[in-house]
Parts: structure tokens; C-alpha cells; sequence
């Protein structure tokens, strides 16, 4: 009785093991399931999803406007430059095309927009605040006494790190301002190249955002001779795909001559194995004739 007890007790430790084993193993199944749904919908590029994006960067811009903190833009330009390398729905290409083009002239004008045009550069702020009285420079502002001369000190102090942001910020907003056009003809020559053609649609853009005449012009010049190249590479794949028809229908009509010439010659042999069979049989029957 005892025995059956142990045996009964030990049947249910591996029963409830199993039961959690299998349970895990679903849990993990569903799991998998779910995150590669999530991957595939991530992979290609949808205007649904397009616009969602969109709308976080304009949130994310305008955080970079209040905190003066460059790097929001070098995130939502690094994530703009992730999304156009995104496999793409072919049926809505055009319209993300468009969407995506807009959004790099946007932060264009963003960044535009950001530089202080009046401030002096040149003009760097002091790295250390002197403070008022008898204190020396680098004190902190809890070590000096006086109530008012500590205020003047924390507003100085405060006043000063502004003015270091505000430099930095210009700084990073103007060498922004040299390198984004860079990235920006490289992407619409990459956007406007491939078909359908849109050349039209690109100087809408440029009119719209008034971009750099010489950029504009340059970009387009790019985007008619790659067009243009990339129509004499499919010229090119085109004569070379009827080219091999050509010779494959060749190669075909060769193996039917070849069929009908062998043809030919097993007809030729049948009539002179027959002609031999006639003569045989009349050398037989003038012999039997004889006889």
C-alpha cells in the first residue's frame, strides 16, 4: 500500500513536470508566433504605418525645439534614413515616395528654421562664471553666505550654461545645415530614379520648399541621367533576352531539321530495303519458274 502511494506520488511530480514543461513550450510557441508577426509588419513599409512614424518625429522636433537638444535631430534623421532603405508596399510606392521626400524637406527647413541668423558664432561664452564678492572663481554657489550674492551667483551661473546650449545648439544646427543636403540629394537621386517617373513631382518639391537653385539643379541632372542609364540597362537586358530566344528558337528549328532529315534518311532506307525485297522476290520467282 505504501509502495502504490510512493509510486502514485511520483507518477504526479512527472505529470505536473510535463504539464509545465508543455505549457512553457506553448507560451514560447504563441511567443514566436506574435514577434514574427511583429517583425513582418515592421520589414514593409506602409503609408499607415508611414504617417504614425511621421507624426512621433514632429513630437520629437518639437521636444528638440524647447531643449535645444541637437541630437533628437540626429535620431529622427538616422531613423528617416533607416525607413527609406524599408522593403516598401509596390501598390503605394509613389505616394510613400512623396511622404518620405517631404519629410527630409521638412526637417531641411527645420533646421533652416533653427539657425539663429544674428548670432555670433565666432562669439564663444566663458567656460566658468566669476563670482560676485570676495570668492574665488570655481566656488560653489552653496559655499558663499550671503543670500543676495548667492542669488546673483546661481542666476549668472544659470544664465551662462544657456548661453554654452545655445552656442553648442548653433553650432551643430550649422554643420547640419552643410551636411543634410548631402544626404538629402542622395536620397531623392535614390527616391526619383527608379520608376515610376516623377521628375515633375520632384520640382513641385523644390518650388514648395525652395530649396537651393544650384542643389536642385543638381539633383535633377542626376536623377534624368540615372534614369536614363538605368532605361539603356533594361534596353540592354531586353536585346539580350531576345537574343537568347532568338537562339533558342534556333537551336528548336535546328533539332527539327535534324529530326527531319534523319526522318528523311530512314525513308530512304525502308524504300531501298523494299526495292531489294522486290528483286529478290522476282529473282525467286523466275527461278521457280524454271524449274
Amino acid at each position: 500500500m505504501q509502495y502504490t502511494r510512493r509510486r502514485n506520488g511520483k507518477e504526479n511530480i512527472v505529470h505536473h513536470k510535463l504539464f509545465i514543461i508543455l505549457t512553457y513550450f506553448i507560451i514560447c510557441l504563441v511567443h514566436i508566433g506574435f514577434s514574427d508577426d511583429h517583425d513582418l509588419s515592421e520589414k514593409k513599409l506602409t503609408l499607415r504605418n508611414l504617417k504614425q512614424i511621421s507624426e512621433e518625429m514632429l513630437v520629437d522636433l518639437n521636444k528638440m525645439r524647447d531643449s535645444k537638444n541637437i541630437h533628437i535631430l540626429y535620431q529622427t534623421i538616422q531613423r528617416l534614413k533607416k525607413i527609406s532603405m524599408q522593403e516598401v508596399d509596390v501598390k503605394v510606392w509613389p505616394q510613400l515616395r512623396r511622404f518620405q521626400a517631404e519629410l527630409w524637406f521638412c526637417v531641411l527647413d527645420i533646421i533652416e528654421k533653427e539657425i539663429n541668423r544674428n548670432y555670433d558664432i565666432n562669439k564663444q561664452p566663458s567656460i566658468n562664471v566669476s563670482p560676485p564678492g570676495p570668492y574665488p572663481s570655481g566656488i560653489a554657489p552653496e559655499a558663499i553666505k550671503e543670500p543676495e550674492l548667492r542669488k546673483e551667483y546661481e542666476k549668472a551661473i544659470e544664465e551662462n550654461s544657456r548661453k554654452i546650449k545655445e552656442h553648442k545648439y548653433q553650432s551643430m544646427l550649422r554643420q547640419m545645415e552643410v551636411e543634410f543636403p548631402k544626404k538629402l540629394q542622395t536620397l531623392l537621386i535614390w527616391f526619383y530614379a527608379r520608376d515610376p517617373d516623377a521628375i515633375e513631382e520632384l520640382k513641385r518639391l523644390f518650388e514648395k520648399y525652395k530649396t537651393n537653385k544650384k542643389l536642385s539643379v543638381e539633383i535633377l541632372k542626376v536623377v534624368k541621367e540615372e534614369r536614363i542609364r538605368n532605361k539603356s540597362k533594361e534596353d540592354l537586358h531586353l536585346r539580350k533576352d531576345a537574343v537568347k530566344e532568338m537562339e533558342r528558337q534556333a537551336q528548336k528549328e535546328l533539332r527539327l531539321v535534324k529530326e527531319i532529315a534523319k526522318a528523311e534518311r530512314e525513308k530512304m532506307d525502308i524504300e531501298m530495303q523494299l526495292k531489294r525485297m522486290r528483286a529478290e522476290m522476282i529473282k525467286e520467282v523466275y527461278r521457280e519458274s524454271k524449274k
